[in-house]
C-alpha cells in the first residue's frame, strides 16, 4: 500500500467514525429554528415551525436555543464530512496502485544508465542514499570487537543490537556518517536512519553512560548543538540510553523503530 493510499484510508476511517458519532447525537431530531444577534449581549429569537413567527426567548428558555445551535452545527458538520468521505471513496475506487517510481525500477540496467529519473521507488531512493560515501571518518578508536550483520565495526554491544535490528527490519542506516553542524563543527552520530516511505532522515544517538556525569555533560552540549542546527528532539533527533546494570531497553528500541521507520 502506498503512502498516499494509506493516508486516504486512514482519513476514511476517521470520517466514518466521526459521522457515526454525530449521527448518534441526541440533538439530531430537535425541532425549531433560531436567530442569534452577532453581538453581545445575547439576543435569541425562536420559532418551532416555519409557519410560526419568531419570538424572543427569555434567559430561562436559552437551553432550547443552545440545543438547536448544536443541532445546526452537527448538520453542517455531517454534510461536509459526508461530502469529504464520498470524494475519498471515489478517489480510492479510481486510484491506480502502480507506483511511479516502479517505472524506473522495472527498466533494464543498461537503459537505467541512459536516463535521469524524475521519480524513484522507495528502494531505489534508499540505494542511492546508502551509496553516498564520505572521506571524513571518526578518528576515535573502537576498542571492542563488535561487528554488525551489515559488517560495520561498532563501539558497543548496544550499538551492535541497534544496527542489527535496523538491518533485520530492512531500514536503511549509516553508521557514524559525518554531519556538519556549523562551519567549524562536525559530528559523527551513531546512526543516521532513513524512513524510505517518507524520505525523512533521523539522527539516532545511543547514550551508553547515562549515569556518568561528565559523559552526560558532554552529551548535553552535543544534543543542544544538534537542536540549534535544526535537529529537534522527537522530530529528527532520537536517542536511546542505558546505565550501569541496566542495558539497552529492547522494547523501547522496537517502539522507536515502529513509530518512526515503518
Amino acid at each position: 500500500m502506498s503512502y498516499l493510499e494509506e493516508a486516504l484510508r486512514q482519513k476514511q476511517k476517521e470520517l466514518e467514525s466521526l459521522i457515526a458519532k454525530v449521527e448518534r447525537s441526541k440533538y439530531r431530531h430537535i425541532k425549531g429554528q433560531i436567530k442569534v444577534k452577532k453581538t453581545m449581549p445575547i439576543s435569541i429569537q425562536y420559532r418551532r415551525t416555519k409557519e410560526e413567527p419568531y419570538k424572543f426567548l427569555r434567559k430561562n428558555e436559552h437551553k432550547t436555543a443552545y440545543a438547536i445551535a448544536q443541532r445546526d452545527y452537527e448538520t453542517n458538520l455531517l454534510y461536509h464530512a459526508r461530502k469529504q468521505l464520498d470524494g475519498i471513496k471515489k478517489l480510492l475506487n479510481n486510484y491506480q496502485p502502480k507506483e511511479l517510481g516502479d517505472i524506473y525500477t522495472s527498466m533494464n540496467p543498461v537503459r537505467k544508465t541512459m536516463i535521469s529519473p524524475y521519480v524513484l521507488s522507495d528502494d531505489d531512493y534508499a540505494k542511492i542514499w546508502l551509496s553516498k560515501k564520505s572521506a571524513s571518518q571518526n578518528s576515535y578508536q573502537k576498542p571492542h570487537p563488535y561487528y554488525t550483520l551489515n559488517g560495520e565495526h561498532v563501539r558497543s554491544k548496544s550499538e551492535q543490537i541497534i544496527a542489527d535490528r535496523l538491518f533485520a527490519a530492512g531500514i536503511p542506516y549509516r553508521y557514524e556518517y559525518p554531519v556538519d553542524i556549523d562551519s567549524y563543527t562536525t559530528f559523527y552520530p551513531d546512526f543516521m536512519v532513513l524512513n524510505k516511505r517518507t524520505r525523512r532522515v533521523y539522527i539516532l544517538e545511543h547514550l551508553g553512560l547515562f549515569d556518568n556525569p561528565e559523559y552526560m555533560r558532554n552529551n548535553f552540549n552535543k544534543l543542544t548543538q544538534y537542536q540549534r542546527a535544526g535537529y529537534l528532539q522527537g522530530e529528527s533527533l532520537l536517542f536511546t540510553a542505558e546505565v550501569e546494570g541496566k542495558g539497552l531497553d529492547i522494547e523501547v528500541l522496537n517502539t522507536i523503530i515502529e513509530h518512526y521507520f515503518t
